[in-house]
């Protein structure tokens, strides 16, 4: 899973490039909005450019 590995990371200050489709997500306190990444159906990415 992403979160366990960028997560941390982009709350310490760490810099990413990210490719990913926007959507909506439903969730119990309304809809957000979400990058989604690691689908098979396109080319998606989260890159480290720096870390803290």
């Amino acid at each position: 899973m992403y979160d366990g590995l960028f997560i941390p990371p982009l709350y310490e200050g760490g810099v990413f490039r990210v490719r990913g489709i926007m959507s909506k997500v439903s969730t119990s306190k309304g809809d957000i909005d979400a990058l989604v990444v690691g689908i098979r159906e396109a080319l998606t990415f989260v890159e480290p450019l720096r870390a803290r």
